[in-house]
């Protein structure tokens, strides 16, 4: 082959390597905007959406979406249209659209809930009104936790029931360890499923994104995008027995989060000093946690933790 011919036929072949690298950048832009769009339905904005998933096959993010909206549960969490709910624990009850509650919540309430419960052999009555508190924690939070609010609300409401109904049960429904051995003698004798410790082990996996959430808020810097820790609490605790679809969407869901500072505002309207608030977070901690480790070995002494 002469020099001549060489030298085209190599120019050829970098012509067509030009184009094809043309091609690939022209693909990953187009890539990107298109999942911006798409991203735009859901009104997540492409500020808070992780750079990894802005980079995906559009056709890959679009086919979850498209999965997602099929499922109601998950639909609602990335929408933000839960039912509407109302706050617990109050003397006036005080009916909030969509989810959203403008009212703060009581941490010294909880607090002090929670330490009743340790110290009344886990009282569940103290367990209820202490979550009850939480559950307003997340309203306040708005919509973006709407899907552990009104999933909260429904299991409060259920423990709520099985200890004030009146019959002849309902004293065996006043401390979490006479709940489960009732409800496990009951259930060899008559099959019952185990309804209240179901119940609660709902609400026991929840109080733990609760308590790592609170935790790692006490330890973040103003500007720290809450989205990020959230995600990471998610992933760690309830992530781990929600179905893909809810997973999927509460991530995206999370990713809306504001950074510390706008979080805090949203907690505390009127302003509080952080110490404070951090000496009231971590206070608040440590009774949830102490509740929360004393109900899950009653779950692991029972072995109740796989109940469906």
């Amino acid at each position: 082959m002469s020099l001549f011919s060489f030298s085209k036929f190599f120019l050829k072949k970098r012509a067509w390597l030009l184009v094809t690298l043309v091609c690939l950048v022209f693909y990953q832009i187009i890539s990107t905007e298109r999942n911006a769009i798409i991203i735009t339905e859901i009104n997540i904005s492409k500020d808070t959406l992780p750079r990894k998933d802005l980079k995906k096959s559009p056709f890959n993010i679009h086919a979850d979406i498209l999965a997602l909206r099929k499922d109601k549960e998950a639909q609602q969490i990335l929408t933000g249209n839960v039912e509407e709910v109302t706050t617990i624990g109050k003397e006036k009850a005080v009916k909030h659209p969509q989810g959203f509650n403008e009212m703060t919540f009581d941490i010294d309430l909880v607090t002090k809930s929670f330490e009743e419960c340790h110290e009344n052999q886990l009282n569940l009555v103290a367990y209820v009104t202490g979550y009850s508190e939480i559950y307003n924690f997340f309203n306040v939070l708005g919509t973006v936790f709407g899907f552990i609010a009104s999933d909260v609300k429904e299991k409060l409401d259920i423990l709520k029931d099985l200890e004030s109904k009146g019959d002849e049960n309902a004293i065996h429904y006043k401390q979490v360890d006479n709940m489960m051995a009732f409800e496990m003698e009951r259930n060899k004798k008559t099959k019952e499923e185990l309804f209240g410790s179901r119940t609660l082990l709902r609400l026991h996996r929840a109080l733990d994104f609760t308590k790592q959430f609170l935790e790692q808020l006490a330890l973040m810097k103003d500007d720290d995008k809450v989205a990020t820790m959230a995600g990471k609490v998610y992933t760690a605790t309830l992530g781990n027995f929600h179905p893909w679809l809810i997973r999927k969407a509460a991530g995206v869901a999370l990713y809306s989060l504001p950074n510390r500072r706008d979080l805090i505002k949203k907690i505390a309207p009127g302003g509080i000093d952080d110490s404070v608030l951090k000496e009231k977070i971590e206070a608040c901690v440590q009774k949830i946690d102490i509740v929360y480790k004393d109900i899950h070995d009653l779950y692991t002494k029972n072995d109740l933790h796989g109940l469906p």
